[in-house]
């Protein structure tokens, strides 16, 4: 089996070799992310070839959960530390004087926006691969937003 591994550098700059290498059968490309959106376009060539390459995709939504940490991060009324997200789940607190968890998905979900609220304070969040970064980004703006609401 050959594994053909490629640097970021090497990766942007020769992805006629990249692709050759995904298309081989045993072929491994492994590439870090350092830019969502260079994942999504190299996802969006690549789909539906074969390896469809698992370690993009991970990389890709672990990168979303951390965005999507650092927004809620800047909200008053919700704890996280994005340094803490390593996968593509999110935990985060809700201040005393937010609105409570259930509430806060209830709303959320009314918007299009899926979360699960552990407890009276702590909701549940996951990226997906079928999940992009804007989508991503404006559910991080929805839960601000009702979190920042008064009370019910």
């Amino acid at each position: 089996m050959t594994v053909t591994t490629l640097s970021s550098r090497e990766f942007n700059q020769d992805t006629s070799r990249a692709k050759k290498a995904a298309q081989n059968a045993g072929a491994r490309v492994a590439k870090e992310i350092n830019q969502l959106d260079d994942f999504e376009q190299v996802f969006n060539e690549w789909h539906g070839q074969r390896p469809v390459i698992a370690e993009l995709y991970v990389a890709a939504d672990h990168d979303k959960a951390r965005r999507f940490a650092r927004r809620l991060a800047a909200s008053r009324r919700i704890t996280v530390d994005p340094s803490r997200v390593q996968t593509n789940i999110v935990f985060f607190d809700l201040a005393a004087d937010a609105p409570d968890a259930p509430a806060v998905v209830a709303k959320a979900r009314e918007q299009g926006v899926l979360a699960v609220a552990f407890g009276s304070r702590t909701i549940r969040a996951v990226t997906h691969l079928d999940v992009t970064s804007e989508q991503c980004e404006r559910a991080a703006e929805v839960i601000v937003r009702i979190a920042e609401s008064p009370a019910a």
